[in-house]
């Protein structure tokens, strides 16, 4: 349900709106969205010059939706034009991006409250996946062009249950790719499953990622990533571009990972440095962007936040002709 309260949407001007985001999040072609680290500021959500549903090239925007302070944001997800965020309520709010703006969209009554994670899937449909407090999923999407609500109950076969390890321990985190989806739980283990099939062998966790030492997860179209407690990253699935080729020298020693709907990123313990792989181009990490302290990938690229002293000249501020906060790249 779009909230009653909900007043008019408002676009920002292209002054930086903040320099410190906790929360970044990535999306289809140029769509992204930032939880800003004050407590009195709100979600800030960008789109970059890109085709829009309606066909057009819609021009460059930033917008928010008053009523949702990022103080109250728990988790942030960015899909095929569609966004979502989880509120510290239990609910969840989602929009999509029009051509002037965001644009609230209705959620299902079952996402309203007791949701623990929420995550856009990892496709060009635009797809929510949740999951409630007593461990059963639900999922929701709209139909294009009109953005209407499709029920869950139309998803019966697909995202309602997860598999039964899930229930009595609680799933922090899930992600979802074309296919699969992967859980992690809080007892720091993860579960995959698969509603239509498993093409990429996504359900099929490799002898690393079976422990409780899982602290992050990630999820592109066909592939899964996963962060251990010791730094190392483990990556299966779909690997024809090399998202899901962990580089042998470069394996260890992370605190953070992105996963890109054809690529993977992430940063080092030890100099933030940003190690990518996958699809050739879109995983290629411009110098000014080698060391970061945060990260976020899409389809086609990525957000990062730069330490605060460059190797390189930081990047012009007017991206796509948006102003950038200072310390932000886009790539």
């Amino acid at each position: 349900m779009v909230p009653a309260e909900l007043p008019k949407l408002v676009l920002r001007d292209a002054k930086p709106i903040d320099s410190t985001p906790r929360a970044l999040a990535v999306g289809f072609d140029g769509q992204f969205a930032t939880v800003s680290s004050s407590k009195s500021e709100w979600l800030n959500i960008w789109s970059r010059p890109a085709p829009s549903t309606s066909g057009r090239t819609a021009r460059p925007w930033v917008g928010v939706l008053p009523g949702v302070r990022a103080a109250n944001v728990t988790a942030l997800s960015v899909g095929y034009f569609v966004g979502v965020v989880l509120l510290d309520d239990g609910s969840a709010r989602a929009w999509r991006y029009g051509d002037q703006g965001p644009v609230p969209l209705e959620v299902p009554l079952s996402a309203t409250q007791h949701l623990v994670t929420v995550s856009c899937v990892r496709d060009v449909v635009p797809r929510v996946v949740a999951v409630r407090s007593n461990g059963r999923a639900i999922a929701w999407e709209y139909a294009l062009p009109s953005w209407r609500l499709v029920e869950p109950a139309a998803l019966e076969r697909e995202d309602v249950v997860v598999y039964a390890a899930v229930l009595g321990v609680g799933a922090k985190q899930v992600v979802a790719g074309q296919y699969a989806r992967l859980a992690l739980l809080s007892d720091g283990s993860v579960r995959a499953w698969a509603p239509g099939g498993d093409p990429y062998g996504q359900t099929r966790l490799p002898a690393e990622a079976q422990g409780n030492d899982i602290v992050d997860v990630g999820a592109g179209v066909g592939h899964f990533v996963a962060l251990q407690q010791d730094g190392r990253l483990v990556a299966w699935g779909l690997n024809a571009d090399g998202q899901a080729a962990v580089p042998r020298e470069q394996g260890r020693g992370f605190y953070s990972v992105a996963v890109g709907w054809y690529h993977t990123l992430a940063i080092s313990n030890n100099s933030s440095q940003l190690v990518a792989f996958g699809r050739q181009g879109v995983a290629a990490v411009p110098a000014a962007a080698r060391r970061v302290t945060k990260v976020a990938a899409g389809s086609h690229q990525s957000v990062a936040l730069l330490l605060g002293t460059y190797d390189a000249p930081p990047p012009p501020p007017l991206v796509g002709g948006l102003r950038f906060p200072p310390g932000f790249f886009f790539g």
